[in-house]
């Protein structure tokens, strides 16, 4: 006779498989271990400090969760995915996205959390993904899932695990020129100005699209400081607050070319999404 004890979660998965500890690298960088729980129910002493984990806000769905939805506990029958790259799959978009800019994680974390969490949010789905499922399971990723990349799968107690040898992208991200502004510290105001902008929100999609290609003339943070408007990270706004928005989304859109023009050589002109003539 034994005790039955719970399958391990997803997060507790991740971390026991060392042949995925790059992956879990990107798991560190977003846990959050606190001590600040509220105790009104916990029967504890007032001595006994008492600590929980969390991933950062962004993070969904939360790989240590139990629970698929917090309306109800009762006849749960939905659960959550995880696809965890394997090391080799994952070492080239590791050191030569990621760290071109930064030499470590945690220095692209500091800068960009977004830009990770964007990352992790790609190998994290809310709803059950059963192995039957995947040969027509393409649609967040761009990448289809099966035979060819399942490396392994395990039930865990919140949801399925996937090992996998591919990089999952939501959105073509990292491979697209987006991944220049999103990843490169030299353009954060550009990076901030498509965030934050409402007029030039949609560009995010625009410039990860894989059926248009599209040209940047990205200008560095040094020149739009020295036009007077710049992110300023104090009042998370672009200064000057009454027209910074206002000229960063002008020349944002005077910067992008719709084609691929790898070589300006020769005689004509281009024409820039926001109407600007390049000669």
């Amino acid at each position: 006779d034994k005790v039955l004890l719970p399958l391990p979660n997803l997060d507790e998965y991740l971390i026991e498989h060392p042949e995925k500890d790059r992956f879990a690298e990107f798991r560190k960088v977003l846990l959050m271990v606190t001590d600040t729980c509220t105790r009104d129910y916990l029967d504890v002493s007032k001595d006994l400090p008492v600590y929980y984990k969390a991933f950062e806000d962004g993070i969904f769905p939360d790989p240590g969760v139990e629970e698929y939805s917090t309306s109800s506990n009762v006849n749960q029958i939905i659960c959550f995915t995880m696809f965890a790259p394997d090391n080799n799959s994952l070492q080239e978009f590791y050191s030569n996205k990621f760290l071109k800019y930064y030499s470590t994680l945690d220095q692209l974390a500091n800068d960009r959390l977004e830009v990770i969490i964007d990352f992790v949010n790609s190998h994290l789905v809310a709803d059950d993904i059963w192995y039957t499922d995947l040969p027509s399971y393409e649609s967040p990723f761009g990448v289809l899932l099966g035979d060819n990349n399942i490396i392994s799968g395990r039930m865990a107690s919140n949801g399925i695990f996937y090992g996998i040898s591919e990089v999952l992208q939501t959105g073509n991200y990292f491979n697209s020129v987006y991944g220049e502004i999103c990843l490169n510290p030299e353009h954060k105001n550009f990076y901030m100005a498509i965030k934050l902008i409402k007029e030039i929100n949609s560009l995010r999609n625009l410039l990860t699209s894989r059926e248009i290609d599209y040209t940047l003339f990205l200008t560095s943070d040094s020149v739009f400081a020295a036009g007077g408007y710049f992110y300023y990270d104090i009042l998370s706004a672009f200064y000057p607050v009454a027209t910074g928005e206002e000229d960063v989304a002008e020349t944002v859109n005077l910067m992008i070319v719709r084609g691929d023009y790898g070589d300006l050589s020769g005689k004509g002109f281009l024409k820039t999404l926001g109407g600007g003539i390049i000669r």
